[in-house]
């Protein structure tokens, strides 16, 4: 199986487990837009792609989104991961820091395709960007504020729109303001 395909069917479980929309997460082929490699793949991004809230018939998946690492397959595999994703998320030991002192804004680790923990490193990655994940839309909360506070948390059936909502937030931080199990004056 190849690398592309074992990376999209880590996205597709992952989307499947955290209860998003199909579309949300995905890989992206980067492409020259220079000189004679004009249209070539470059290198790849994993993305986040918060569809439109309320869903529209035609949602189109753009080049745009909130951006989780850059993915290039030279003699190994190279994960460009943000400094702050490096400093949370342990490396593998048999993964290489590359050092470059030209890059500021990401760490340059190398894996070999065969290695387990490449995927196991990935799917961390992903999961934590989506856990610290913020939607551009902020907005109060949804007609479902009472069922939220009765199950204690958001249940908005756009996960990542309802990272928006003000009172998804007081819910997380266990601060209910409606229904059964108000605890709020």
């Amino acid at each position: 199986m190849s690398f592309e395909t074992k990376v999209n069917e880590l996205l597709e479980d992952i989307i499947t487990e955290n209860e998003l929309p199909k579309t949300s997460i995905f890989l992206y082929a980067n492409k020259s837009n220079k000189g004679d490699k004009k249209g070539i793949e470059i290198s790849k991004s994993i993305k986040i792609f918060e569809p439109e809230y309320p869903p529209q018939e035609k949602s189109v998946r753009s080049k745009n989104g909130t951006l989780i690492m850059n993915i290039q397959q030279k003699s190994g595999i190279e994960l460009l991961i943000r400094n702050e994703q490096y400093n949370t998320i342990p490396l593998p030991e048999e993964a290489k820091l590359k050092e470059l002192k030209s890059d500021e804004n990401f760490k340059h680790i190398i894996f070999d395709e065969s290695m387990d923990s490449l995927y196991t490193y990935i799917k961390a990655n992903v999961v934590y960007c989506i856990e610290n994940y913020v939607s551009s839309s902020s907005f109060g909360c949804c007609s479902k504020f009472e069922k939220c506070s009765d199950e204690r948390k958001c249940l908005h059936e756009n996960k990542l729109y309802s990272t928006g909502c003000a009172y998804r937030r007081n819910l997380e931080n266990r601060k209910i303001f409606y229904g059964l199990n108000r605890n709020v004056l």
